[in-house]
């Protein structure tokens, strides 16, 4: 609406003299002569006169649009502008009276006024009507792909892929649908074991990635099974609740917006988050066969409250902007948290008497405390007692 009254408003002053002039001497010749004259107006007259009073100030204004790249005035055919003016010439050799003339050319001229006004919406009104049907073709294939990626034959499942990868690339806003599609098919069971599903999950990962590094959509991977799932240098912003993680997961430079949780994720691997950025993510219940949180940067608050490290758990040099919460967590590998920055609390979390954990760094004002674990296996409490 904003551009259309702008336009409108820019062909009212181009067309602001010429109207007034024209309708002023229109109107004396009228005052005038129509009395007297109007028996014997010829009829046959009014046609030609009021096509070339359609199109000689069309013509004004579209030398005036020209010099000012006025889109509502170049919709005007270069061929109307020549009709017109023979017919003018036409027009002058027929005798005539002044109000003759006069009545012919103004309805032309006012003409000439709404002319530039209507061509453009027109074309616009059917421009309009063909991206809209443009776009439910495309909907209608994104629609036929989702539905192809929950069918029985693997193969289909990768064709279908590969045509929400096309649709998202080519049209910016089928992005969010596509990862929406892609997410959904990833939360579904299936045989997961076998090779062709294996290659199918594949692509999907690799296609959610391709637009996580493009656009950071919003995501839900809640109980998804996923594999080998690498996202560096991807935005992330969504909810990976319960997902399980075979393989190692990489998350090497990734962003993780507001609101991302990972709460009751079970990593099977080793999972890299080095020099990730946390915006306040939560990991409670987490289970991680061993982790790397080197260089990361926690915006908000961590919370890994409940978290099993069954393995390694590397916090080399994290900084932790809000508060690190670790109670009730349980470390029963190597534990580093050399250089670490910010506040870190450790109380409640325990640690396993055991070979792997010597060696543990702790965050300086911690240390562990022999004690027993809450099923009765010796395990050490970490205190700043």
């Amino acid at each position: 609406m904003g551009r259309r009254a702008d336009r409108v408003r820019a062909i009212c002053r181009h067309a602001m003299v010429p109207v007034t002039t024209m309708a002023s001497v229109t109107a004396a010749v009228v005052a005038r002569e129509f009395l007297t004259d109007w028996p014997h107006i010829p009829r046959s007259a009014f046609l030609p006169v009021f096509l070339g009073g359609l199109t000689l100030p069309t013509l004004a204004l579209v030398l005036v649009a020209a010099s000012q790249r006025s889109a509502a005035f170049r919709a005007i055919p270069w061929w109307a502008v020549v009709l017109g003016v023979e017919l003018v010439l036409v027009a002058v050799a027929i005798p005539m009276s002044a109000l003759s003339f006069a009545t012919g050319l103004l309805p032309g001229f006012l003409g000439s006024i709404v002319l530039p006004i209507v061509l453009p919406e027109v074309r616009a009104s059917r421009a309009e009507h063909a991206r809209a049907a443009a776009e439910r073709r495309i909907d209608a294939s994104l629609g036929k792909a989702r539905e192809l990626l929950h069918a029985g034959d693997a193969s289909k499942r990768i064709d279908a892929l590969a045509e929400i990868e096309r649709l998202a690339q080519t049209h910016q806003r089928l992005r969010g649908p596509a990862v929406d599609a892609i997410c959904g098919y990833l939360r579904t069971l299936g045989d997961v074991g076998s090779e062709p599903e294996r290659r199918a999950r594949r692509a999907a990962q690799r296609i959610l990635a391709g637009q996580l590094r493009r656009s950071g959509t919003r995501l839900d991977l809640t109980g998804a099974c996923l594999e080998d799932l690498d996202l560096s240098g991807c935005r992330v912003t969504g909810v990976l609740t319960g997902a399980t993680f075979g393989g190692d997961a990489r998350f090497v430079g990734t962003k993780f917006g507001p609101g991302t949780t990972f709460g009751k994720a079970v990593f099977l691997g080793h999972a890299r988050f080095d020099d990730a950025s946390f915006s306040g993510d939560s990991y409670r219940g987490d289970v991680f066969r061993g982790v790397d949180f080197k260089e990361a940067t926690f915006h908000g608050d961590a919370v890994f409250s409940g978290a099993y490290f069954h393995g390694y758990a590397g916090f080399a040099r994290t900084v932790f902007r809000g508060v690190a919460v670790f109670d009730g967590a349980t470390f029963y590998g190597l534990t580093v948290f050399t250089g670490t920055s910010g506040r870190i609390n450790l109380r409640g979390a325990t640690a396993s008497q055991s070979w792997a954990t010597r060696g543990s760094r702790w965050p300086w004002g911690w240390r562990t405390k022999p004690g027993r674990g809450t099923l009765g296996a010796y395990q050490d409490h970490l205190t700043t007692d």
